[in-house]
């Protein structure tokens, strides 16, 4: 470009200024420059926070952050949403074990929780790879049951304001300026601090308040070693037959409306989705089965979904399973069904590369 043409090119542009007023472009100017200051502020003081500490360790904060955080660089994700069933019957590091070093397994469950509401609050943080195992307990997936604790999920889970790419950004410049402070990332620090804690009381039924007998560990399992326990059976049925819906059919036809759409948009992102149904035994398996009849309510996901729904009942390795209260794995078949699982997913991904 020759030096007459760059003048006239400089001088276009500085005429366009002239046109601004100067006090319209000094207003401009301050307006950037405070909400510049604010959001700097705001960001020092969220970092500061996370790095003292200051953010509560509740189970709702650690399973988001277990959604929201990508995996790390040459790895895929494995996350299990749902209830207590999960965060009892599943070991994420037996189920990697089985996977191998390529993956992470995330037990993003929560007591009460609701594996369909899970998927649906998370959507914008899953992404390509991605392998999402939704625990469906026909309590809170097939109602559309809602709690306290997946109320707040779905808040914490949605109220970021940011999809997927903006969380790259924002990411990398939170841990740049960390760095430059001589700290480590606080998604990192505060997952090692909490992850895996309890934290809240437990509502009655649910098998986290009986403290005797259960470690919670690291990966947020929850390994209980004790013998049966008749008290809990009996609250936890209690909690089935008073809290079930009579709309039940038509719930489970609004949630699956839901799930269809999700489903899609996930398998055009890349990611796959699993569904399945732990076991249960006993008065309680008998009661599922009259309020929730497997051929009206999950032979409508497993059309929804075919050849993604694993029911421990089509399983000889899982159909038999002991449990602590004829709905919830104690150490020995959560270690067993750990390990069924695990195996089951790395045919899976493997048939998927084919």
């Amino acid at each position: 470009m020759s030096s007459s043409s760059t003048s006239s090119s400089e001088a276009g542009n500085t005429d366009a200024m002239s046109r601004v007023p100067v006090v319209a472009q000094a207003k401009t100017l301050v307006v950037v420059a405070i909400v510049t200051l604010i959001m700097l502020a705001a960001w020092e003081w969220h970092l500061r926070a996370e790095s003292l500490g200051e953010q509560p360790a509740r189970p709702v904060a650690v399973a988001v952050d277990r959604v929201r955080t990508p995996a790390p660089e040459g790895t895929r994700r494995v996350v299990f949403l749902g209830s207590s069933r999960a965060q009892f019957g599943i070991s994420p590091n037996i189920v990697q074990s089985e996977l191998g070093k390529n993956w992470e397994v995330r037990n993003a469950a929560l007591s009460y929780g609701n594996g369909f509401a899970q998927l649906h609050a998370s959507l914008d943080w899953f992404e390509a790879g991605d392998v999402i195992v939704v625990e469906c307990l026909p309590f809170t997936c097939f109602t559309g049951y809602r709690t306290e604790l997946e109320l707040a999920f779905e808040r914490e889970a949605r109220d970021s304001g940011i999809g997927p790419a903006e969380r790259l950004v924002t990411s990398l410049i939170k841990q740049h300026l960390l760095l430059a402070r001589g700290q480590t990332v606080p998604s990192d620090a505060l997952r090692d601090a909490v992850r895996g804690g309890v934290g809240v009381a437990a509502p009655v039924g649910d098998p986290a308040a009986e403290s005797n007998n259960i470690t919670t560990h690291p990966d947020g399992w929850l390994e209980y070693t004790g013998g049966f326990n008749h008290e809990l059976a009996a609250a936890v049925l209690a909690d089935l037959t008073t809290h079930t819906f009579d709309d039940r059919d038509a719930r489970l036809t609004r949630a699956l409306r839901t799930l269809r759409d999700d489903l899609q948009t996930l398998d055009e992102r890349g990611a796959a989705v699993l569904f399945v149904r732990l076991p249960s035994e006993g008065e309680y398996s008998r009661q599922e089965e009259l309020l929730f009849p497997r051929s009206s309510f999950w032979s409508r996901l497993e059309r929804e979904a075919p050849g993604r729904c694993w029911h421990f009942a089509d399983f000889a390795a899982t159909r038999n399973m002991i449990t602590l209260d004829h709905t919830h794995l104690p150490s020995a078949s959560a270690k067993a069904y750990s390990r069924w699982l695990g195996v089951r997913l790395k045919r899976f991904v493997e048939s998927e590369h084919r």
